[in-house]
């Protein structure tokens, strides 16, 4: 923009100053001249002639030294005018980086950052002063999207239309990015850099998430009713035909502990049932104003602890919209297999916090529950949802597809982190209250 101002004002006054300057020069010639051709003809003009003359030379230079002037305070006018017209557009140019939701970098043509607005920093998570001058690798590293997208769009001089592309932050998180870019040229027309333009689609796809699981765990519950109901009357029978024969049975047959057992996998067939048709029964949320760290006290109150060690962390009083009967089944679970991880004593720690840190997400209360037990192997932390895989002996592998949905259900989200050996993680996210409820 300044350099346009310029071109408007500066350029014709400077031209305009050069030729005042070039008509000095041409009439102190011509003075000098008829002076000399005046002491060569011996006196022709008189010397009131000579005053004249020279009167009217030094007038018409006093002219245009005041002219010149002037011309010269127009010229600072504009040039100030220009000035704060520029710094007023790169006022308003900085002030639109600010306000947008959206992620704006901009960098030069060798790739380093020039720009970095607030919202890329509550995006990413990183301070703008730590990265202005920094070449996009060295911030963000050689594999990232962002990396990529920027080494490409200068490479193919071309601009990326859209994308979508999962970062990983450094502190081991991930963010769903969809990001496009363009070139930057000056008003020449010369690539100069480009823009990288982004916005945090993680909230979206966690929603899109949510409503493919509740779609499965729909199919699923229809399908789990089903076969529960199949089964239950055929096992009935059995189940009675056993008991009939144990009664025509004497004391001390052989065959009486065979019935036994029969009746023994029975139950646990009959277990097996009721868990289905409670994993297909309807969630429907009876809400409540519910204080978590009481419900948590009471969770742990409802199992057995042996020699493991509870330890509750709230940062501060904190009541969430739930159905306290549905949630207490889910804490009671995942503390359970907590204790079973921990057979020989440790420590389970249970950390509650609030997440309002991002402007455009909707804040969550966090849950964190950890154990120092003996973890879950990397092949079977991708299926531990999954309805019916277990890595218990007697275990039926709805346990936690249940926990699942009961958190997917109140709008929430449940992760697990896990190695051999040093215990499990699972970290519980669901809607804060309205501040006015929360604090």
């Amino acid at each position: 923009m300044v350099s346009e101002y310029i071109e408007v004002y500066f350029i014709p006054l400077s031209i305009f100053i050069v030729i005042i300057l070039f008509i000095y020069i041409l009439l102190r010639l011509i003075v000098i001249k008829q002076r000399r051709s005046i002491s060569k003809a011996g006196g022709l003009f008189n010397q009131t002639e000579k005053k004249d003359y020279t009167g009217f030379i030094v007038d018409t230079f006093h002219g245009m030294v005041r002219e010149l002037k002037d011309k010269e305070k127009e010229l600072q006018r504009l040039r100030s005018l220009a000035e704060e017209k520029a710094e007023s557009i790169e006022s308003y140019n900085d002030n639109i980086l600010r306000s947008v939701a959206s992620g704006v970098i901009t960098f030069d043509s060798e790739g380093r950052i020039i720009t970095f607005n607030p919202a890329s920093e509550s995006i990413l998570k990183i301070d703008a002063e730590d990265v202005i001058g920094k070449i996009c690798e060295e911030v963000f590293g050689e594999d990232s999207p962002l990396t990529r997208a920027q080494k490409e769009t200068l490479r193919m001089k071309e601009g990326i239309p859209r994308m979508e592309t999962i970062l990983k932050t450094k502190k081991g998180g991930k963010i769903w990015l969809g990001l496009n870019t363009s070139l930057l040229r000056n008003s020449d027309g010369e690539l100069i850099g480009l823009i990288l333009v982004f916005s945090d689609l993680s909230e979206i796809k966690q929603l899109q998430s949510q409503v493919e699981l509740k779609e499965r765990f729909a199919l699923l519950g229809e399908m789990s009713a089903g076969i529960a109901h199949e089964l239950r009357n055929p096992m009935s029978a059995i189940a009675g035909f056993a008991k009939l024969l144990s009664k025509k049975l004497i004391q001390g047959d052989e065959r009486k502990h065979l019935v036994a057992g029969i009746e023994k996998e029975i139950e646990g067939m009959n277990r097996v049932i009721n868990e289905l048709l409670t994993f297909a029964k309807p969630t429907d949320l009876n809400l409540s104003k519910v204080e978590l760290k009481p419900l948590i006290e009471d969770s742990l109150s409802s199992i057995s602890l042996n020699s493991v060690i509870p330890k509750i962390n709230t940062e501060q009083v904190t009541f969430i919209n739930a159905d306290d009967i549905l949630l207490k089944q889910a804490f009671i679970n995942l503390f359970q297999n907590a204790v079973e991880a921990m057979p020989g004593g440790g420590e389970l720690k249970i950390a509650v916090s609030h997440n309002l840190q991002t402007e455009n997400q909707t804040p969550k209360v966090e849950i964190v529950i950890s154990d120092t037990g003996m973890g879950i192997s990397e092949d079977k932390i991708k299926k531990i949802f999954h309805p019916f895989f277990t890595t218990k002996e007697n275990g039926t592998g709805l346990g936690l597809s249940l926990v699942q949905k009961i958190i997917l259900y109140h709008g929430g989200r449940i992760e697990v982190e896990s190695k051999e050996g040093k215990g499990t993680t699972f970290r519980i996210a669901l809607p804060a209250s309205h501040r006015g409820e929360n604090f």
